[in-house]
């Protein structure tokens, strides 16, 4: 798995390196930008793309990351498979539609819940090692 997960790097620098255009963000149309550079990304596909826009735009991005455990929250039943891209699609569009409406940013949601599933008060939990 370190290989896949080393070309996939590799890939990403090269890109990044070459091609800045593929990285500007389309903000009228955030999936279809992130599934272009998901393509263009090889061996880091929609949910590792997905988390790595939520790191750089935490409160814009109209995508989340669909991981095992957003899976489990949509009752998908074996969480080591991947959906399809029309199933990511329609899961995150159900989860940009509840955040709309709870008027919180889709990657806030996403982690309020994921604080949940870890039983964690504050998302502080994870970076208290920055702290000292």
């Amino acid at each position: 798995m370190f290989n896949h997960k080393a070309e996939g790097v590799h890939n990403l620098h090269t890109h990044w390196t070459t091609n800045k255009k593929l990285f500007k963000p389309d903000t009228n149309n955030w999936q279809d930008w992130r599934d272009n550079l998901a393509n263009n990304l090889k061996r880091l596909g929609l949910a590792k793309t997905s988390f790595a826009i939520e790191m750089v735009r935490p409160m814009d991005a109209q995508i989340i990351c669909i991981d095992r455990h957003m899976f489990k929250a949509f009752g998908w039943e074996n969480v080591d498979k991947s959906c399809s891209p029309k199933q990511y699609r329609y899961f995150e569009d159900y989860w940009l539609e509840l955040s709309s409406n709870a008027k919180v940013a889709p990657v806030v949601s996403r982690n309020l819940f994921w604080d949940q599933i870890q039983q964690q008060s504050s998302s502080m939990y994870w970076a208290n090692y920055l702290l000292n």
